[in-house]
């Protein structure tokens, strides 16, 4: 398999526990996401991974396809690896679980630009910051870059 999309979905949510599952506009979060994901054409397979039966029912109610991880990975990053680890993937692509506005072309880019990488097998988008207010507001994630533009 050349693309694998893996979509963390965590019960446990430190800010909004069951976030992934909230209702926007009639369906639950990870479904605009799963729906949004699965129109990328760069992608050969799109898995949630989950740990919770909760969120399990609810992929596998609309359709999609789901995986249980453990419930003590510390990060969505683990919660991938041990999805993707017994596989033979080349592009690994993280899709967040809770956000519902990622476009396909997002996804299709980011495949399209690790084909020819050779040290990166797993990348996730990123929006540079332009507010100054959100580098200090804990609710906005934040990614830090080494020289190179790999995250650390």
């Amino acid at each position: 398999m050349k693309a694998i999309g893996v979509i963390p979905a965590r019960w446990g949510s430190t800010r909004f526990e069951g976030k992934v599952l909230a209702d926007l506009l009639g369906k639950p979060v990870v479904q605009h996401v799963w729906e949004s994901a699965k129109k990328a054409k760069a992608l050969d397979d799109l898995v949630v991974a989950c740990d919770d039966e909760r969120i399990m029912k609810v992929v596998e109610g609309f359709g999609g396809k789901a995986v249980y991880t453990s419930v003590d990975q510390p990060s969505g990053t683990d919660r991938l690896a041990e999805v993707v680890n017994p596989m033979d993937v080349r592009i690994v692509v993280n899709i967040q679980g809770d956000e519902p506005l990622v476009k396909p072309i997002m996804i299709d880019n980011l495949v399209m630009a690790l084909e020819d990488e050779k040290v990166a097998q797993m990348a996730t988008m990123v929006k540079k910051i332009e507010d100054n207010d959100e580098l200090t507001n804990s609710n906005v994630v934040k990614a830090v870059f080494d020289k190179n533009g790999y995250a650390i």
